[in-house]
């Protein structure tokens, strides 16, 4: 309890949503990812073996918005503020 919060969670050590619309049945652990490399491959003709020297930078930056390859994701800095429940 005495870490400060960007020692507490290392953006080194933080996962990337690209999509969450699920590709295959329940059993299969990387039905997101072949989901997301599925759409990627129907659009840019890329397979997962292209990401390997790739460079990849995301900034959390701008406007509240859908993202992700599937733009089923939101988007923003922080959670607003929702007035309270009468």
């Amino acid at each position: 309890m005495k870490k400060t919060l960007s020692e507490a969670i290392p953006g080194e050590d933080l996962n990337v949503i690209t999509g969450n619309l699920p590709s295959g049945g329940e059993e299969d652990k990387d039905r997101f990812k072949q989901g997301i490399l599925k759409l990627l491959n129907e659009r840019y003709g890329m397979v997962e073996e292209d990401f390997v020297s790739a460079e990849l930078e995301l900034v959390p930056a701008g406007e509240v918005r859908n993202v992700g390859f599937d733009r089923n994701v939101v988007a923003a800095s922080g959670q607003p503020e929702l007035p309270p429940v009468k």
